[in-house]
């Protein structure tokens, strides 16, 4: 069946892994099912919904591709009319062969006339004397199928039937009632039983039919591909070649975007390229695109892939991608030009991404790296900030190129849609492309060509795509409700874990947790993993935003997978992800329409459930050290940990206690815990975990122990205490001291000395001590000139003095830069932004240190924003400024922070100045806002900038434990002198009519802080 929307790229997959690869079309495994049409409606729902999943599974697992061919489904009304019916099947016979099945009911089927045979296609016509006596003896199509497949020659190696008794109810009307065609049937059925070759079923149930039909085709399939002794290697490499096949088959027109990645290629400078967006909306896609060009237009030059995704059970996806980069068949030559194509590259982690810079660096020069992933992922974020990169964003393919995946996809099964059908599909709101194929992935396994229209209007009746999946969902439910309601209930309860545990959920847990018997789950299994991604060891939706969709038991299924993870201590060490998505949705589920912020009432019964648990989840060491800043800071902001403090006693730990830490460990937890409070600012809590410190330290007899009872009073807003208590330590150093040091060549300023200095730095910023800090910087400034300049021949730098001092450097940078105008020097604060060039690669975008250095970076541009005179790549730089200062803060600190809340209003007055609009954060008064090219459009002053709180507070709005009776006054100013210079800047870009409100906002702001006005 010829198909105009077939694309060249489809069959024109090439590849130069070895010879020893077997090819993937040889693994391919297509069964013609020869059946009558309208009485076998159960048999190919059966098949469809139930057994050929399974089947394509296990073929999946062994890398074999199964196609089951049922024409009963695939030929459109206009093909019957065209006489094209019998060439089609004839054609897809031969396709098919050696495996063929028959299912005869009570019905013989459609019996062509003579009328049929002028159209008959090239390769059928020399079937057309045998076919032309056929039609005269009255046989059926069914009949002639079997006929030519099997009975005719007998030579085919794998053929079965089935015959339906006379036990399974059918409508009157799906019976022949004339006498000839009756007895056509039964002589066929006769024939059928009287020959010895080929095994006959007559089952009495449909599920004693679907029983014998797995285990005949999975003896067929094994007997055709035995089970393979090939070296492991070689079973590595054919796995990714065949999920590479797979995806390419699909293929559309994307030589638009081939030109720009073809660009990166070329470029020497960037030796990393970016296939990124949105989750689900198409980047592997793309990728297996690129990877095709590559081999056919570069084919002297080597292209890899690896897709993390298949990486096999129990191995850590980064551990697998260099496990096969490192075999000998996929060595890279150093001195020709090759590319690595690495796909869901998103599931990489931030532990992940160090090791990944290292290998990076480590490649040879000819070698590129393209990397398929979303935009927010950790690999993606880190490696932009830290290498040039080049980035190509996929926004949404176009509806031709929609189109031709339709009709490849279909096309690959033997069927074909018509103009109207696929019209419903590229109709479909916000569809990306792993929508688009998992609806046409069900399309194919819908039994009923009769009813498909109906179906189809039925998956696109409400135009957004997002009620397609969902009502996906209550299909499958159905189907396996019909089979046992128990099934189907287990069908919605595993989805729902899958939802639930969010980040990734392996088969053995989900089977432990909620009861799953292998039976059970080698059924429903398949149409669970139609929406999922991973694999074994970690399934997890497509897409983030089809959690609304699974709502059956939320609550209890939650509860089912917290108690097994908690309960199990081999789990904790990869639990702690999903756990913390449990415990964050348990709560307040992302369908509930309930406020996801504030305190939740205390007589809820969840929270009074939950609480205890969510609360010796965030205080465990070894669950905490598996959670990114970003993951760990949001807990502690949703409900109902608002209510906890970090001082409190957990009822119980998971995992080793505080106590039974080393030193160095316990410290790391408490400054995990500190950094989390100050970015919420929990004052109080912020100053326990600097307590606890200051105990630890003493404990190893350090004398920097002091340096943090200092810190704790100063996150409570005692400053001048914090500024005696530093004074007291012995370990603050003079001008005079320290030039004299360096005269004898004696070491710099030791590691506890740093810490000291750095903390009083600290102190009388915030107290507005600007005199005696500058009198504090003059020794900073000669240990940092003998430190890092080439003249300084002291003795070497060690690791921890080397990381206070580039923290020393940070924070010089970020005083000076302008945010305090009292002493601000823009010389000085770009000197030390330079030197830390050389040191940025040591920190990761979410690491404190970096934040501050974008900071500083964004406060030296934020006014040059304003020159109308500026090059495209000074606009350039400075709008990355300003993205990298808002994105390194919400990594850091999280999205709730001031810190946050700070760079992206610097960001904003950026993106304002020199595009004269809000970008993503512009709201309207009065109406939706409008988007052209992902960007905000600002019509009128309606629009206004929806800026975040700013303030910098030393408690949080719903934990008031603050003495605000032993804050220092001066704190009290300088805070709001802080909060002012922002204050300006937003007045500087919001419309008049909103001006009056940010003059409530600072009275507020001043109320928070207890300031009387002034």
């Amino acid at each position: 069946m010829e198909n105009s929307c077939q694309h060249k790229f489809f069959n024109c997959f090439s590849c130069d892994i070895d010879s020893c690869i077997m090819s993937i079309d040889n693994r391919q495994i297509r069964v013609f099912i020869s059946s009558t049409f309208r009485d076998m409606n159960k048999e190919r729902d059966y098949l469809n919904n139930v057994i050929f999943p399974q089947i394509r599974d296990y073929c999946g697992r062994r890398l074999l591709n199964f196609i089951p061919i049922d024409l009963r489904w695939g030929i459109t009304e206009e093909a019957s009319r065209n006489g094209l019916v019998l060439s089609t099947c004839m054609e897809e016979i031969d396709n098919s062969r050696p495996f063929f099945i028959g299912i005869l009911g009570s019905r013989y089927g459609w019996q062509p006339t003579t009328k049929e045979l002028g159209q008959l296609r090239a390769k059928v016509q020399k079937q057309r004397s045998w076919l032309e006596k056929k039609v005269s003896e009255g046989a059926s199509i069914t009949e002639m199928e079997i006929e030519y497949g099997v009975l005719r020659d007998m030579n085919i190696p794998y053929a079965s039937f089935f015959i339906r008794g006379d036990g399974i109810a059918i409508p009157d009307d799906f019976r022949e009632n004339k006498d000839d065609v009756i007895r056509h049937l039964e002589r066929l059925k006769s024939r059928i039983r009287s020959q010895k070759k080929y095994p006959v079923t007559e089952y009495s149930s449909i599920e004693q039919f679907g029983d014998v039909i797995k285990r005949q085709l999975v003896g067929m399939i094994e007997t055709e591909f035995p089970p393979s002794n090939n070296d492991a290697d070689d079973a590595i490499l054919q796995k990714q070649e065949s999920v590479l096949e797979r995806r390419s088959r699909v293929l559309c027109d994307m030589s638009r975007e081939w030109k720009a990645f073809q660009k990166g290629v070329n470029d020497t400078s960037k030796k990393v390229l970016f296939v990124d967006g949105q989750a689900g909306v198409g980047t592997s896609t793309m990728l297996a695109y690129f990877c095709s060009q590559m081999r056919q237009t570069y084919s002297s030059n080597k292209t890899l892939y690896f897709d993390l995704d298949s990486a096999r059970k129990g191995e850590k996806p980064l551990d697998a991608m260099f496990r096969f980069l490192n075999m000998e068949q996929n060595r890279l030559p150093n001195d020709e030009w090759s590319m690595i194509a690495v796909d869901n590259a998103s599931m990489l982690r931030d532990e992940d991404v160090n090791r990944i810079l290292m290998w990076l660096k480590n490649l040879g020069p000819n070698i590129h790296v393209a990397f398929a992933t979303e935009q927010a992922s950790p690999i993606r974020i880190s490696l932009s900030y830290s290498l040039p990169c080049l980035s190509i964003t996929v926004i949404e393919y176009t509806t031709e190129q929609k189109r031709e995946i339709i009709c490849n996809y279909v096309q690959q099964f033997g069927k074909e849609l018509t103009d109207s059908q696929i019209e419903a599909f590229l109709n479909l709101k916000k569809t990306n492309i792993t929508q688009l194929l998992l609806l046409l992935r069900a399309l194919v396994n819908y039994g009923s060509f009769d009813e498909l229209n109906n179906y189809i209007d039925t998956l696109t009746k409400n135009s957004f795509s997002q009620y397609a999946v969902w009502t996906l969902q209550k299909e499958n439910f159905k189907t396996f409700s019909a089979i046992s309601k128990l099934l189907g209930d287990k069908y919605m309860t595993v989805l729902t874990a899958i939802a639930a545990a969010g980040t990734g959920v392996s088969e053995e847990d989900l089977l432990a947790a909620l009861g799953i018997t292998p039976a059970e789950w080698s059924i429903i299994r398949p149409n669970v993993l139609q929406f999922c991604k991973g694999n074994e060891d970690g399934w997890k939706l497509s897409n983030d935003n089809w959690y609304p969709n699974v709502s059956v038991d939320w609550e209890n299924v939650s509860r089912c997978l917290i108690k097994w993870f908690t309960t199990h201590p081999e789990t904790w060490h990869y639990a702690a992800p999903a756990l913390r998505h449990l415990f964050f949705f348990i709560v307040v589920p992302p369908f509930s329409r309930e406020i996801k912020f504030g305190p939740v009432p205390a007589d809820r019964p969840i929270v009074k459930d939950v609480l205890d648990e969510m609360f010796a989840f965030v205080m465990s060491p070894d669950m905490v050290k598996q959670l990114n800043d970003q993951e760990y800071s949001c807990l502690w902001t949703h409900n109902p940990l608002l209510t906890k403090c970090m001082s409190d006693s957990p009822t119980t730990v998971y995992g080793r206690t505080v106590s039974e830490l080393s030193i160095d460990e316990a410290i790391d937890f408490y400054r995990r815990l500190e950094n989390t409070a100050i970015g919420l600012s929990r004052g109080v809590d912020a100053a326990w975990c600097n307590r606890k410190i200051s105990e630890l330290q003493k404990q190893a007899n350090h004398t920097q122990s002091i340096v943090y009872e200092a810190k704790a009073h100063l996150l409570v807003g005692e400053g001048l205490k914090s500024i005696e208590t530093l004074r007291r330590s012995g370990l603050i150093v003079e001008h005079k001291w320290l030039l004299f040091s360096l005269k004898k060549q004696d070491p710099v300023l030791s590691y506890p000395q740093l810490c000291a200095m750095l903390q009083l730095l600290d102190a009388y910023c915030a107290c507005g001590e600007w005199k005696e800090m500058n009198r504090l910087l003059h020794p900073l400034y000669d240990h940092i000139e003998a430190c890092f300049t080439p003249e300084w021949n002291g003795s070497p730098v060690d690791k921890a003095n080397l990381n206070i001092s580039i923290e020393l450097i940070a924070r010089i940078a970020f005083m000076k830069s302008g945010y305090y105008p009292q002493i601000a020097d823009r010389k000085i604060a770009w000197k030390m932004l330079q030197l830390s060039d050389h040191f940025a690669g040591r920190y990761h975008v979410g690491h404190p240190i970096s934040s501050l250095l974008r900071m500083a970076d964004l406060a030296l541009y934020y006014r040059s924003a304003d020159n109308s005179q500026l090059s495209d790549n000074d606009k350039k730089r400075i709008y990355s400024s300003g993205r990298w200062a808002a994105t390194s803060a919400i990594i850091c600190y999280g999205y709730g922070s001031y810190q946050f809340a700070r760079a992206h209003l610097l960001f904003t007055y950026i993106h304002y100045r020199l595009y004269h609009d809000y970008g993503s954060f512009a709201k309207r008064q009065h109406d939706y806002v409008e988007r052209r090219n992902g960007r905000v459009v600002n019509h009128s002053d309606e629009y206004f900038y929806g800026s975040l709180e700013y303030g910098r507070s030393i408690e949080s709005y719903y934990k008031k434990d603050i003495d605000w009776t032993h804050v220092d006054k001066e704190i009290q100013r300088q805070m709001l002198r802080e909060y002012d210079f922002f204050w300006n800047i937003e007045k500087e870009i919001q419309p008049e009519w909103y001006k009056p409100k940010l003059d409530e906002k600072r009275n507020w702001y001043m109320m928070s802080i207890h300031l009387s006005a002034e």
